[in-house]
């Protein structure tokens, strides 16, 4: 059948749609997950049919195990602590780990920095949209930032992923995209402070000294320095402004502090006490295969009432080790430090170009982000975590292994 317009590109489409959904998330919630899953469904149907071929390279292979190795533990773990239903949809919802090839072979068809400029943009956009989302929650409702994510946590990754990528692309700009680029890190890096994730707000910091350690070869100390300058102190002015509401973050957390010493577990840091001397236990009756996928509303309702004449209603030990350790014992942990080391130590060999340099500065700065989110929070386990992990880590492997002296300048703005 003809179409009333132009069919699209492999290459429009993957700027179009997989560029947003790398920091969309504060805005689109859960439309990132959509997003990759189609991302990787039409990709698949695209290589059956033989548009493109499957990529084989042994690097990207290696990435590409790590991610499926989270999923057949997950499922082998389901299969022999099977518990119905519950434990079908959370293997079910590790289905995208496999994506991560279909998507890089897809990213094959487009040049790496016309695909980074168009995260870049995408980005540049969320960002101000995202601190726009924040002081309406935090300002008109009175509640924690949350944006369409309908969570603190996964807004609060969505932003500091747009956080990265402006900040790298304020460091490679010039003149006045410098600042524009800097302005939009900023907003994104309030954003971040709106959704109270106390956990998360050292990555403002960790983040910049890892661009600047990896990237600052190809962009220059002079550049990288007058960037960061623009970030903080539009971080700074408005800091200052919300100061109230940080306040009140860091107060909290010193009066749960308080309260533990003197034996009330009853804040929040205290009821994660709690969870974690419940996982630890948990763990330690099934080491080797967990108690499954599927048991841990359960486990952790029966749990906690029993500790504490309560039921907590959690879904997850918030701690992203001890979470997995409990559903599938050691084979948990293993896919998990894979998932966190294999990325960034395949991705370390190859970055030789600028934009190769570029690519491993977020992937190392993703996996920072992701690893204090899941210190005391989740990291994994999240239709959002975990889509927006994969989408990143595939472009920036993308921006690594594909790179090339440009044949002709990237479009900007």
């Amino acid at each position: 059948m003809r179409l009333p317009f132009p069919r699209p590109s492999m290459d429009r489409m993957n700027r179009t749609f997989v560029a947003p959904a790398v920091s969309w998330a504060p805005i689109i919630g859960s439309g990132v997950s959509f997003l990759v899953a189609i991302s990787g469904l039409w990709a698949i149907i695209r290589i059956a049919h033989g548009d493109f071929p499957l990529v084989r390279r042994k690097e990207i292979v290696w990435i590409a195990s790590a991610f499926a190795a989270l999923f057949l533990v997950e499922a082998l773990c389901g299969l022999l602590t099977y518990n119905g239903m519950p434990t079908i949809g959370e293997i079910v919802d590790r289905l995208p780990f496999l994506l991560f090839l279909p998507i890089y072979s897809r990213l094959r068809l487009s040049k790496p920095e016309d695909i980074r400029y168009a995260v870049e943009i995408a980005a540049l956009a969320s960002a101000f949209a995202t601190l726009a989302i924040a002081i309406c929650q935090v300002g008109d409702l009175g509640i924690r930032a949350e944006g369409s994510a309908g969570n603190a946590g996964p807004f609060a990754i969505g932003a500091l992923i747009a956080y990265t990528v402006n900040l790298l692309a304020a460091m490679r700009m010039e003149r006045w995209k410098k600042l524009l680029f800097g302005l939009a890190a900023a907003a994104a890096a309030a954003a971040v402070l709106l959704s109270g994730m106390r956990s998360v707000w050292p990555a403002l910091i960790l983040v910049p000294i890892i661009a600047a350690f990896v990237y600052k070869k190809h962009a220059g100390t002079r550049s990288i320095l007058w960037a960061l300058a623009v970030a903080t102190v539009a971080v700074a002015v408005f800091g200052f402004a919300v100061s109230g509401f940080i306040g009140d973050r860091i107060s909290s957390g010193v009066k749960d502090i308080a309260a533990i010493e003197s034996d009330n577990y009853s804040g929040s840091l205290g009821e994660r006490l709690i969870v974690w001397k419940l996982g630890a236990e948990l763990f330690e009756k099934a080491p080797l295969f967990g108690q499954g996928p599927g048991h841990a509303a359960e486990l952790l309702g029966q749990g906690t009432k029993a500790i504490t004449g309560r039921d907590f209603h959690f879904s997850h030990y918030h701690n992203v080790f001890l979470n997995f350790a409990v559903r599938d014992g050691i084979l948990g942990v293993l896919a998990i430090l894979g998932l966190i080391f294999v990325p960034p130590l395949v991705c370390m060999r190859h970055a030789g170009t600028e934009i190769g340099a570029y690519g491993l500065a977020f992937v190392l700065s993703i996996e920072a982000c992701y690893l204090l989110s899941g210190l005391f929070g989740i990291m994994f386990g999240h239709d959002i975590f975990d889509a927006v992990f994969i989408i990143s880590t595939v472009v920036a492997a993308f921006l690594v292994f594909e790179s090339k002296p440009p044949e002709r300048p990237a479009k900007f703005l």
